[in-house]
C-alpha cells in the first residue's frame, strides 16, 4: 500500500494486519511516486496481489499553483503504479475524490461524468483514468472530507478544530460547503470489505451525514463544551482561496451499501471514535 505513513495508509495498513493479511506500506522514503522506475523496483520487490493507492498530494492550492508538480505525483504516479500492477498482475484500488465534481447539484452518485473544478480535482481525475484503463479489475473508492487521529499524521479539518477550540482561539469556518465527513478507520474497513467482495469499477463512500463545514464546528464545539461563538461563519469566496471550491458536494453512497449492508458512520459517531483514540473520551 502507498501512503502508509499518511492518515488512511496508517488506517488501511492497520485494519488489514487486524484481518491476518500480508501487508506492507510503501512511503516516499522507499519510492518517489513520480519515478516510473523506482516505483517498479519497489513493487517487483514485494510481488503484490493488490495495490491500495492512499498517497496523493492533497493541498488543494498547492496544486494549483505548481500545476507541474500536482500532474506528476498524482497522474503519472498512479499511471506509474498502475502500468507496474498490470505487468505484475496485481490490481490497484485507487483513493479518489469528490474535487472530480463541480459541486453545483452534489451528492452524487457513481454514474454522474465528473466535471472538477480545480487542477487537484483534475488531477485526480486523471488519477481515475490511468487505473480504470489500466484493468478492469481495478476499483476506484470516491470519498471526501477525511478525518480522524494517529499519531505524527498531518491535521485534517476535525483536528484543526480541535486543536484551535480547546485554546479559546476563534476559526472562521464557512458556510456554503456541504458534504460528507468521513471517519478514517471507516473508509479503511470498507476498502477492505469492497476489496474482499471483489468490486471493481467505481465506488462512493463518504459518511452517513450530509453537513456543511460550519455544522460540522458547531458539533465539535458542543462536544468540548466550548463557546460556539468562536466559529465564526463565512462564506467561501470570502476566504481568497487560491483554488475554487465545489460547493454543494456530496457523495451519495447506496452502491456501497448495498454490497456491505451497512451505512457508513455518521459525524456523530466518527467525532466519538476520533476524542477517544486521543484519549479525551472513553
Amino acid at each position: 500500500m502507498t501512503g502508509s505513513t499518511g492518515l488512511l495508509g496508517r488506517k488501511v495498513l492497520r485494519t488489514a494486519l487486524g484481518r491476518g493479511w500480508d501487508a506492507v506500506g510503501i512511503s516516499r522514503k522507499d519510492a518517489e511516486l513520480s519515478d516510473g522506475g523506482a516505483v517498479r523496483k519497489a513493487l517487483s520487490k514485494l510481488s503484490p496481489d493488490v495495490v491500495v493507492h492512499t498517497a496523493a498530494w492533497t493541498d488543494v492550492d498547492g496544486c494549483e499553483k505548481d500545476r507541474e508538480r500536482a500532474w506528476m505525483v498524482n497522474v503519472e504516479g498512479t499511471r506509474h503504479i498502475a502500468e507496474a500492477c498490470r505487468e505484475f498482475g496485481a490490481k490497484v484500488v485507487y483513493i479518489s475524490t469528490d474535487y472530480v465534481f463541480d459541486g453545483r447539484y452534489g451528492p452524487y452518485g457513481e454514474e454522474v461524468l465528473p466535471h472538477p473544478l480545480n487542477y487537484y480535482g483534475w488531477t485526480k481525475l486523471g488519477g481515475e483514468v490511468a487505473v480504470l484503463s489500466s484493468s478492469e479489475g481495478n476499483l476506484v473508492v470516491r470519498t471526501m472530507v477525511l478525518y480522524g487521529w494517529a499519531e505524527g499524521v498531518r491535521s485534517n479539518f476535525v483536528l484543526w478544530l480541535l486543536e484551535n477550540l480547546w485554546e479559546g482561539r476563534r476559526v472562521k469556518v464557512v458556510t456554503d460547503q456541504w458534504g460528507n465527513p468521513t471517519l478514517a478507520d471507516d473508509l479503511a474497513e470498507a476498502v477492505l470489505d469492497l476489496l474482499e467482495a471483489g468490486c471493481s469499477g467505481i465506488v462512493n463512500y463518504a459518511g452517513g451525514d450530509f453537513w456543511t463545514r460550519y455544522e460540522m464546528a458547531l458539533e465539535v464545539a458542543g462536544r468540548l463544551g466550548v463557546d460556539q461563538g468562536l466559529i465564526v461563519p463565512v462564506r467561501t469566496d470570502q476566504l481568497g482561496q487560491v483554488a475554487k471550491r465545489p460547493l454543494r458536494s456530496g457523495l451519495k453512497t447506496w452502491r456501497a451499501e448495498e454490497i456491505l449492508g451497512r451505512r457508513p458512520m455518521g459525524f456523530r459517531k466518527g467525532l466519538t471514535c476520533t476524542l477517544t483514540q486521543m484519549g479525551v473520551e472513553g
